[in-house]
Formats: C-alpha cells, structure tokens, sequence
C-alpha cells in the first residue's frame, strides 16, 4: 500500500518511492520530501543506472534507450565492481550506465533494460532526482516519451 506521506505526489512517483521502499520516515524519503515542498525538485525525474561488462555492449544498450526515448541522457563510465556471485567474491571491471529520464518511464525503462540485457540478474536501480536546474530538466522532459 502506498505510504499516507506518499498520497501527495504524482502517482506514479509515489507509487515508485513506495515500491523502492523508500520510507517517508527515512534519511532519503525525509530529503525527497523537504525538496519538493520546497520547490526543489517536481519528484518527476529519476537516475536508472544498470552495468555491463562490455564497453561496446554498454553503448549499445544506451543507445537504443536512447534512441526509445525512454531516456534523455546515458553516462557510460568503467567503474570496478565487486560483488558476490556463484558463490564467492567477484572483482571485475564493468562499464556503468546513468539514464536520465521521467519517473513516469522508469518501469518502462527498466524493462527495457532487463529485455536488452545480456546478465541473467542486471542491475537496475533507480533513485529520484531530489534537485536539479530547471532547464536542464525541461530538457529531459523534452526529450522522453510523455
């Protein structure tokens, strides 16, 4: 159910931050929160970040997103991961990707990421965009899916 504090946010932001278990109660929901009662943030835009471990494979999926404007904007960075997979401790180069988009496209952008993906469990994980300039975010707007 979603979060009474959650009720006056568009829904599908709401239902986003509840869904991510974002509490209203939390450090994070307290800041998305006080951002956008203070004009801040619209609460409408989102970062989805998934790796790879392949550079071309990486640019490949951001430009389809892209090109699918579920997404305004890809970064495509080498970042060094360890995790824990097939039983032991991983450590392996992998090129991340930042999609800047809606957050009314974030479950469609995930999906979209999860079909293109290679790895049987890809990352995908969205957080919401608690500030940012004004026109750089009309122009996220502008350039996605409505």
């Amino acid at each position: 159910m979603l979060e009474d504090r959650w009720q006056g946010y568009p829904p599908e932001v709401g239902s986003w931050l509840a869904r991510c278990g974002v509490s209203p109660l939390g450090r994070l929901g307290a800041a998305v929160d006080a951002g956008y009662r203070h004009g801040m943030t619209t609460g409408d835009f989102v970062v989805v970040t998934t790796t790879h471990d392949d550079e071309t494979k990486a640019r490949e999926l951001a430009s389809a997103v892209i090109r699918d404007r579920l997404a305004a904007c890809a970064q495509v960075y080498r970042v060094q991961s360890v995790y824990w997979w097939d039983g032991g401790v991983q450590d392996s180069a992998e090129w991340r990707i930042d999609f800047k988009s809606r957050a009314s496209l974030a479950d469609r952008l995930s999906a979209r990421i999860v079909e293109l993906h290679s790895y049987d469990t890809p990352e995908v994980v969205g957080v919401p965009v608690i500030t940012g300039s004004a026109a750089y975010l009309d122009w996220v707007a502008a350039e996605t899916r409505s």
